[in-house]
């Protein structure tokens, strides 16, 4: 209900502004800028990047038949009538198709979690299952993602998606490091990896939203089982930590709609939305170039028909908000489709129109064409087909049909030149670009894993600050892998692939240490010496990242300088030592291909 009546007040404010715009000249320019801009800015991210359309569209659609003073308080009404029928539309929807949250995709990754545990307590592992937990944990932190999109904080459902995640990608770096941390001692393990598969399966059929204390006691008692004297063995650890945070999920999803669960885990102290915005606030940004392209867009296109006012002059601002997309190449696709589509609808109408028998069997065919334009996919040549067949059979009631092929026709390419140019020339945002700059991005937060590692060493931090970074590295991996998955250019997809699988385990291993310090498991003199193990541990890092990213004379003697972990605690020990090994990893992989390093930071 919140969000409904969000919803009916955004709509109206956005009907005012665009009855403002199309007022005078001046009122056009400010709003048509300012609006598009702040809606791109503030409803659009990088991984929802068309957040914003819904209301753009409302704002664009109410501006192309100017009203005047006249017909303001009719304008009101029409959307006051409207939003009411939606509103009324939505919570009907909502309260007749309400589906409670079945944890699919969590079910289904405790099922493989079963399987794996069985498979290699008998000796053998499936890496296709493996890649499949890993797919099913970045799939939960999408959902907590845009769980916190709506809230920004991660509370209630987002908490348990995030959760669910933390569980696979734990359960994912244990079976992949299992041969060589527990292979030896995999008979020891056998029956408790059983016992575990076993009870995992029980999750998966009883897990529910209601009462989950039997799974709980179980887990209990599984804890006071295994590995009260083994508890600096891999295992072990692994072990006792897993059941830990399945309790806090099974607890928390009985608990979710209660308000001790759904406390936000939230930003740092001191931290406001206003600083999350502001801190996106540069060029570089993703919201912040296609807004200004939009903007510029919509701007110019709306002064032009205000300028002319000539017959139908609003087709221009209209074809150019639908073609104008956040990714150059979408918005080229949409260019050529909406070319093509409306070449099509013209001949369809020209040709067909004037064979129609009567007034009836003309708005039969209007009928039918709006019809078929809202069944099909926008910015689909077909779509464009029926949207120009509408257009020009409702132009031809007041207009000769012929001048009204030729103002669609003519207008469509002023609009395409206007975005063509706009996208080549302002700000341009490709996949090509985005790419270059998510694999740089994977390494800032590489860098950012560290640093929250140390800031943990002198004080408690905000768990929303650790699972923020966590779900951040799997949105940008995800972007990544599907532009890997459709190269548009031949680059070294074994070495991003290499590369996103280092990562991974950097991350796994960061995620883990941050826990174990920030859990108390570690005094404050032994806290001291990490901090300054970790300063240490940067300098080399950015030594070597230093070399290898200006091209700059290699040397080895860099990575054999990095110091020697000097703590004795077993398990945070191989966490470190693991970290170390894959971060040297990372930087020889970039070392023997110089070209993918030149490529995604100076793009050459």
């Amino acid at each position: 209900m919140k969000g409904i009546c969000g919803l009916v007040l955004e709509m109206f404010l956005l009907c005012i502004l665009a009855f403002f715009a199309t007022l005078n000249i001046p009122l056009c320019v400010l709003l048509n800028f300012v609006v598009p801009f702040l809606l791109v800015y503030l409803q659009t991210t990088q991984f929802n990047q068309k957040g914003y359309f819904t209301y753009a569209m409302a704002f664009v659609f109410l501006q192309l038949v100017p009203i005047g003073w006249s017909g303001i308080l009719p304008l009101l009404g029409v959307m006051l009538y409207s939003l009411t029928v939606l509103s009324v539309a939505l919570a009907l929807y909502s309260f007749i198709y309400r589906r409670p949250q079945d944890y699919r995709a969590a079910r289904k990754g405790m099922d493989l979690l079963a399987r794996q545990f069985r498979l290699i307590a008998k000796g053998g592992q499936d890496m296709r299952m493996q890649k499949e937990i890993i797919e099913i944990q970045s799939s939960l932190h999408k959902l907590a993602y845009d769980g916190r999109q709506v809230a920004f904080e991660m509370q209630g459902e987002s908490k348990l998606h995030y959760m669910f995640a933390l569980l696979f990608q734990r359960s994912a770096y244990f079976i992949s490091n299992f041969d060589e941390e527990c292979g030896q001692y995999r008979e020891e393990y056998e029956g408790i990896l059983y016992r575990l598969a076993d009870y995992m399966d029980r999750v998966h059929s009883s897990f529910n939203k209601v009462d989950n204390e039997e799974l709980i006691q179980e887990a209990t008692n599984l804890l006071n089982e295994g590995g009260k004297d083994q508890a600096d063995a891999f295992f072990y650890i692994f072990f006792r930590n897993f059941l830990h945070l399945l309790v806090l999920i099974l607890d928390g999803a009985a608990r979710n709609e209660k308000p001790a669960f759904s406390t936000s885990w939230r930003h740092p102290k001191g931290f406001s939305i206003f600083q999350k915005y502001r801190q996106k606030l540069h060029l570089d940004a993703f919201e912040v170039r296609f807004a200004l392209r939009l903007s510029i867009v919509i701007m110019v296109s709306f002064l032009i028909s205000q300028l002319t006012n000539i017959n139908h002059s609003y087709w221009i601002p209209l074809n150019a908000f639908l073609m104008i997309q956040p990714m150059y190449e979408d918005s080229a696709y949409r260019v050529k489709n909406r070319l093509v589509g409306t070449f099509l609808g013209c001949m369809l109408v020209f040709f067909t129109v004037s064979y129609l028998p009567g007034i009836v069997w003309h708005f039969l065919f209007a009928t039918v064409m709006v019809t078929l334009m809202y069944c099909t996919t926008p910015g689909t040549r077909i779509q464009a087909v029926f949207s120009t067949s509408f257009a020009l059979f409702m132009a031809s009631i007041t207009m000769n049909r012929a001048a009204a092929v030729e103002l669609r026709i003519g207008y469509l390419v002023l609009a395409v030149l206007l975005v063509l140019l706009v996208n080549r020339f302002f700000f341009p945002t490709s996949l090509k670009g985005q790419f270059r700059g998510n694999v740089r991005e994977l390494f800032r937060i590489q860098n950012s894993y560290l640093s929250i590692l140390d800031i943990s060493t002198q004080r408690v931090i905000d768990y929303g600050v650790t699972s923020e970074a966590l779900t951040h590295f799997y949105l940008v991996a995800d972007q990544v892998k599907q532009y890997l998955s459709q190269p548009v250019e031949a680059i070294n997809v074994d070495f991003y692939r290499k590369m996103l699988d280092i990562m991974w385990k950097m991350s796994a291993e960061a995620e883990q240490m941050i826990f174990i310090v920030q859990s108390g498991e570690i005094d404050e003199s032994k806290r001291m010496v990490l901090h300054e193990y970790i300063k240490q541990l940067q300098i080399s890092f950015q030594n070597i990242q230093h070399i290898n990213w200006h091209d700059q004379e290699k040397s080895n003697s860099s990575i054999e300088e990095i110091p020697e972990f000097p703590l004795e605690e077993a398990y945070l020990t191989h966490l470190m030592m693991k970290y170390v090994e894959n971060a040297k990893g990372l930087f020889l992989l970039e070392e023997a291909h110089p070209d993918a390093v030149r490529y995604y930071v100076h793009g050459k």
